[in-house]
């Protein structure tokens, strides 16, 4: 989280450097991120994965295996495996499959886990081995490591959650992605957010939302009628949720019609571009019909026939351009 929070205050750092106005956007993909650099930050503590048995570490059973000239295809179901074999766990899911096996289980467990949203887990530890002495679990998050060196990470609405509202005071805008569209999800995370903001900085640190209409999500897979489709995008700006983009709307949307095109041309030629493009150009008033005038080339010929004049003076848009024939 640590490092996230210092390319905020860089960006904000160089905007203001440079005396330009602009909104800051914090994005996090946590809800679905599986991987972390570092466990150096406390805050990240409670999400990290470790092994609950002292076994040889995921790397090294990897490198033994690529030392034997082992395929890439073998090493990678060989992680899968290992993986599979050595359940992941958080320090505090271990200590508490520990502390349900006590008499007083409920009681303990509700001591352990106050305040663990904040603790490391060093403090995690003293606090465990304070209740359980020599029963407290061993756990490790070095061992599964990839050889890339990350840490597993428990990805989920949890996590981003509060990585969003840590990213809060450094940015004007939060960005949370998810894995699919769903609103009672984003309305959730967003009150719990704006809520915890509000309350724990007062009213001014409440902030607005982004939320990405994904054209990676399968809409028409989600079940949406054709009213909670039309409905979504209100819903989410209910919650709060001022900036709503769809990425990819343009390459989507260019490479349907090219398509479309593309297979009319071939049996109506030119029929085929005024019906599907020119034609519905017009119907519209869409400027980009009279292209030349739509990007800007009668500015450019003001400037350009203020500087020559004559025969030897070109126009895009004067009186012999195509532009004139709409």
């Amino acid at each position: 989280m640590s490092e996230h929070i210092n390319r905020l205050v860089a960006t904000r750092f160089q905007w203001d450097l440079m005396g330009g106005e602009n909104l800051v956007i914090a994005r996090t993909d946590s809800e679905s991120g599986k991987l972390i650099s570092s466990n150096i930050d406390v805050r990240d503590h409670e999400f990290i994965l470790g092994v609950t048995e002292n076994v040889k570490p995921l790397a090294e059973t990897l490198y033994e295996l690529e030392s034997k000239n082992a395929s890439t295809e073998e090493i990678n179901k060989a992680e899968k495996q290992w993986v599979d074999r050595h359940r992941l766990v958080t320090y505090d899911e271990a200590v508490v499959n520990v502390l349900k096996t006590l008499p007083d289980s409920k009681t303990q467990i509700e001591k352990y886990l106050s305040g663990t949203s904040t603790r490391s887990h060093s403090a995690s530890r003293a606090l465990a081995e304070s209740i359980l002495g020599s029963k407290a679990p061993f756990w490790s998050d070095s061992i599964p490591r990839i050889r890339e060196g990350f840490f597993h990470y428990k990805a989920g609405l949890a996590a981003a959650t509060k990585r969003s509202i840590a990213f809060a005071p450094y940015a004007d805008l939060l960005w949370l992605e998810t894995k699919r569209p769903d609103i009672k999800q984003a309305t959730s995370f967003a009150k719990h957010i704006r809520e915890t903001l509000v309350k724990n900085h007062g009213p001014d640190a409440d902030k607005y939302l982004i939320y990405n209409l994904s054209p990676s999500f399968n809409w028409l897979g989600e079940g949406f009628s054709e009213a909670e489709l039309k409905g979504f995008v209100w819903e989410l700006g209910k919650a709060g949720f001022a900036l709503q983009l769809i990425s990819l709307a343009g390459l989507h949307s260019g490479a349907t019609i090219m398509c479309e095109l593309s297979r009319m041309f071939k049996d109506e030629g030119m029929l085929a571009y005024v019906k599907l493009i020119q034609g519905r150009e017009k119907e519209l008033g869409c400027d980009v019909l009279t292209h030349q005038r739509w990007s800007g080339a009668n500015y450019m010929d003001g400037i350009i026939q203020s500087i020559q004049s004559g025969s030897s003076g070109t126009s895009a848009v004067g009186g012999d351009s195509t532009e004139h024939a709409f």
